[in-house]
């Protein structure tokens, strides 16, 4: 298949809506989501980590959060999700534990401005020849924005109606949504990871990862959630552990 590919109506109506009223419900009544705005650390961090980023401005509720209050969202991408997703790619892909990771969250484009710039998603689970896709599902569209996307196909533009998904690589396909929301506009959708190796197989491929999920998110989430707290931790272990060998190495 292409590394990218749009499919409409994918969900039953009834399971679409059900996902759509909880996170609205969601979005509405929470004091838990957060509005992201990329600061100069974040940024650097993840050109550092991703070796590509793009500039976002936009509400976000993260994994954690759909982990814990969003049960249709997380019934949606374990139960339903994998096996439509494997038959759409022609090879079986998996969920993954979501808490404390980047791996599901929902996306609310709800200010002028709210856009993500271009680039690139990095997740290193398995080997070279396993592959990693994003899902994104469009829960509601009211915006001229568009999801763009640069392939072997060169640079392509999708509108998405509620209902449809969209599929990418990741490493391959480098993707925004353009133009910056104008006002009264609004778009939510929910982004999904899933591998056909759910699994790591070095620790450099692990380590990685833990400092994309640290990185991603602001002080105040590192603190809310006992996960991102495990997260922080090992990632300051493998620096120190990364540190004392150098050392010794250097000594010899």
């Amino acid at each position: 298949m292409s590394s990218s590919r749009v499919v409409s109506s994918v969900l039953p109506a009834l399971q679409l809506a059900r996902v759509q009223s909880e996170v609205q419900r969601y979005l509405e009544e929470s004091p838990h989501s957060s509005y992201f705005r990329d600061s100069p650390f974040t940024a650097w961090v993840s050109k550092l980590v991703n070796g590509s980023y793009g500039v976002s401005k936009r509400r976000t509720v993260i994994s954690s959060e759909v982990e814990a209050f969003l049960p249709a969202c997380k019934k949606l991408y374990y139960h339903y999700l994998p096996s439509v997703v494997s038959d759409l790619l022609g090879r079986d892909v998996f969920p993954l534990p979501i808490r404390g990771t980047m791996l599901v969250e929902v996306h609310c484009y709800q200010e002028p401005g709210d856009t993500i710039g271009w680039h690139t998603d990095a997740t290193k689970l398995g080997s070279a020849e396993h592959k990693v896709f994003t899902c994104v599902l469009c829960l509601e569209n009211s915006s001229t924005q568009k999801l763009c996307v640069t392939d072997e196909g060169g640079v392509r533009c999708y509108e998405m109606t509620p209902g449809d998904i969209f599929l990418f690589e990741h490493f391959s396909v480098c993707h925004a949504t353009l133009p910056a929301l104008g006002e009264g506009e609004k778009r939510t959708i929910v982004t999904m990871v899933f591998a056909e190796h759910p699994y790591y197989d070095t620790l450099p491929a692990y380590v990685h990862d833990l400092a994309k999920n640290v990185s991603a998110y602001p002080l105040t989430e590192w603190f809310r959630y006992p996960a991102f707290q495990l997260n922080l931790l090992l990632v300051l272990l493998a620096v120190a552990i990364t540190a004392v060998a150098t050392a010794a190495v250097l000594r010899l």
